[in-house]
């Protein structure tokens, strides 16, 4: 087996050993919840190094209200807002755990 392979099956899964052999116990998800203006908010499954534009295309992308200009990011008590007009932004990693929340337009359509 090579070693990508391996290390493929210890990110995915939680190992124990018993007699010299590997057993999967559970298989760890990775999800992120995306809330506010968004088609269908809830939890997604994160998958790879999924961006945050790309969890936001999995809860069915932003409503005809939603604002990618003001997408805050919820990650371990601390909020941090990002511009997912600049493309630059669009790839930042969503991770495990994150709360990813799209706002409502202001009166400028922005």
């Amino acid at each position: 087996m090579k070693w990508s392979a391996i290390l493929f099956l210890l990110t995915c899964f939680s190992l124990r050993a018993e007699q010299g052999k590997a057993i999967p116990i559970e298989q760890r998800e990775s999800i992120a919840t995306v809330a506010g203006e968004v088609a269908r908010p809830g939890p997604v499954k994160l998958v790879g190094k999924m961006g945050l534009y790309a969890a936001i295309l999995s809860a069915g992308g932003p409503t005809t209200n939603g604002s990618l200009r003001r997408v805050t990011v919820t990650r371990k008590g601390r909020e941090k807002v990002y511009d997912l007009t600049d493309d630059g932004q669009k790839v930042i990693q969503a991770k495990p755990g994150d709360t990813i929340t799209v706002a409502k337009k202001n009166f400028l359509g922005r």
